[in-house]
């Protein structure tokens, strides 16, 4: 299962080094290249002064609402992310949606995920639940559970915080900011930077309520990779919507969940196709520019 949500989560973020398909060994040679070509890029760049207009009064604001929306237990959204990978005669395309709900109650964490990924042409619905401890996954007729760290599993589903995460503040070329008649504030910002060793470029919106929350987000990323000596082009769209939040938020709805097996780890390595946790590590590591 760990291997499993891993690449839902290389899926899902994208900019992957590894999307064409290579080996442990290739991923490993891919990303050493990627990693070069990321530091002459960004060489080059450091030749040519880049200003930058980054109001002082929208960046208090921005640092104020990422901190509020990692901090918030209670709240129900929506992420969304399309990666397409071109070489220049062919395409990939990776969409996922995700149905995000999270609660902690004295202490007591829940989630509840809904929803699709699109990657090789083929879509598949995802269920994935948290509860007392224990993850459970549906994937197709399969049912699986195992105990997990909750901030783990949360880590493979919120798009968001680990956009943010990876997203430092000194690559803002851009940031202005905008008050809305209904008090909220938006936030419309370029970037460029290394992002676990890839160079990106792109530009967002964010919409601040009054209160101080994000209530919607979308960015659009640009990088361009090289792989086993071919050129891509990998393009972005991130969207999410914060939906509900605090009081407002509803204790998660589980389905049967005695109908979920244990996975051992004997069967974990089965599921996932015979590779070891140690060659999923390998397979995962640095394999996404947000992951």
């Amino acid at each position: 299962m760990k291997k499993w949500l891993a690449l839902l989560m290389t899926a899902a973020m994208g900019l992957s080094a590894v999307g064409c398909g290579g080996t442990a060994e290739e991923t490993t040679e891919a990303e050493s290249t990627v990693a070069e070509t990321s530091a002459e890029t960004s060489a080059e760049e450091t030749t040519a002064e880049v200003v930058k207009n980054v109001d002082a009064a929208a960046l208090a604001l921005y640092q104020s609402a990422v901190e509020k929306e990692a901090t918030l237990t209670n709240k129900v959204e929506k992420a969304a992310l399309s990666t397409i990978q071109s070489d220049g005669t062919k395409t990939q395309e990776t969409k996922t949606d995700f149905h995000i709900k999270t609660t902690s109650v004295d202490g007591v964490e829940e989630m509840g995920v809904t929803g699709t990924l699109l990657q090789y042409g083929e879509t598949a619905d995802i269920e994935i639940y948290y509860k007392d401890g224990v993850i459970y996954e549906r994937r197709g007729e399969e049912k699986m559970k195992q105990e997990y760290p909750f901030e783990s599993a949360l880590a493979y589903v919120d798009i968001m915080s680990s956009f943010h995460e990876q997203l430092a503040e000194d690559y803002f070329i851009n940031l202005t900011m905008t008050q809305n008649a209904d008090g909220s504030s938006r936030l419309d910002l370029t970037f460029s930077g290394p992002i676990n060793g890839t160079q990106v470029d792109g530009n967002g919106t964010i919409t601040v309520s009054a209160d101080g929350y994000i209530l919607e987000q979308k960015y659009e990323i640009v990088a361009e990779l090289e792989y086993l000596g071919t050129a891509y082009t990998i393009t972005q769209v991130l969207e999410g919507s914060l939906l509900e939040y605090g009081e407002a938020v509803q204790p998660v709805e589980f389905p049967d969940l005695s109908e979920y097996q244990e996975l051992t780890t004997e069967e974990e390595t089965q599921a996932d196709g015979g590779t070891t946790q140690e060659g999923a590590s390998e397979e995962s590591t640095g394999s996404s520019a947000a992951n």
